[in-house]
């Protein structure tokens, strides 16, 4: 439920039932036994004091029944000297509160190694995805599967020796899973030639997992995906702290060829089926730039307003289904008249 969405008389209901449903996922939690069930059920309790209490209430709340350290501070417990820990309870944490609150991010321009983890097991929950692990995140499988399991998620594990940065896999596992339909050029200098052609085979990877297709991947000190559409977009990955290069990096993002608005819609209903994608593109495009224009100057604003759109196409391809006899475009322009507003954010 959206906070901006409840009414006045609404809360007090959410509040009754949240603390309900905190109660009884702490006796479930103080009856389990399983590791990786409890570490769920920890998140899930920690979603709901975001929501109704301050996190020093649920730290009180919960006492001796878990180690709370990582609900202070999930960034000192996560260290990332010990990859294994990489995707850790804080992924968890991010995943249900974010889940809850509806205040999922689509992008940051200077995330964290933990931070861009965190959005993309948001990103794949909210788009239906996989929940991605690479080979050195795989220190907490147990507690990745029982999440899977409860999200109702396919769990996906990339190929790959340790050379490879998770950023570097990161960055692309993102840009596939959030848009939905995009490929991405992510910028692997400073990875070996083998660590390179390691990341294109696992790229191809995430693209099948997901339902994809990859039609070409070119190393040459960039990797290249291109989307059947023939759109591309990429984002570079710079060093920004030399000393720990793994930990902190900037991503910027932006397409090529130049972006074409009438292109990203056609790519966007396609992905979902559209038979009549390009012809349905050509009549609404005006409508998509004068509402919340696509082409963006900021690389955050590109990627939160093409993730927007192809969100836009998930829902039209939902309506369809429940529309038997309507022509697409009459779907896709009752998806625009509810949904499609520069205030509500499909990422």
């Amino acid at each position: 439920v959206r906070e901006r969405q409840m009414t006045a008389a609404s809360r007090p209901r959410l509040q009754k039932a949240l603390h309900q449903l905190q109660s009884l996922l702490t006796q479930m939690l103080q009856a389990s036994a399983d590791s990786a069930q409890r570490l769920c059920l920890v998140a899930w309790i920690a979603a709901v004091h975001r929501m109704c209490e301050s996190w020093e209430q649920c730290i009180k709340h919960l006492g001796s029944s878990v180690d709370s350290q990582w609900l202070r501070e999930p960034r000192a417990y996560t260290s990332a000297s010990a990859s294994a820990l990489s995707i850790d309870m804080s992924v968890l944490k991010a995943e249900f509160a974010w889940e809850f609150s509806g205040r999922v991010s689509p992008f940051v321009l200077s995330p964290s190694h933990h931070e861009l983890w965190e959005r993309i097991a948001v990103c794949n929950v909210t788009h239906r995805g996989a929940l991605v692990v690479s080979p050195s995140h795989t220190g907490k499988r147990s507690a990745i599967h029982a999440l899977s399991q409860l999200c109702g998620r396919r769990v996906v594990t990339l190929p790959g020796g340790p050379e490879i940065m998770p950023s570097a896999v990161a960055a692309f596992v993102y840009s596939v899973s959030a848009s939905a339909a995009w490929g991405v050029v992510e910028n692997v200098q400073h990875l070996s030639s083998a660590a390179q052609a390691e990341l294109a085979r696992c790229s191809g990877a995430v693209m099948g997992a997901l339902g994809k297709r990859l039609t070409c991947v070119a190393i040459d000190g960039v990797q290249l995906a291109v989307h059947p559409s023939g759109c591309m977009i990429f984002a570079t990955c710079e060093r920004v702290d030399e000393a720990s290069p793994d930990v902190h990096r900037t991503f910027r993002c932006c397409h090529l060829p130049p972006p074409d608005t009438q292109l990203m819609i056609q790519a966007a209903l396609a992905s979902q089926g559209f038979q009549e994608a390009a012809t349905i593109a050509t009549r609404v495009r005006a409508v998509v730039d004068s509402t919340r224009p696509l082409l963006r100057s900021t690389p955050a604003e590109r990627i939160s307003n093409v993730a927007a759109l192809n969100g836009l196409a998930m829902a039209a391809g939902e309506m369809r289904a429940r529309m038997p006899g309507a022509t697409e475009e009459h779907v896709f322009a009752t998806a625009i008249d509810a949904f499609w507003t520069p205030r509500f954010d499909f990422a």
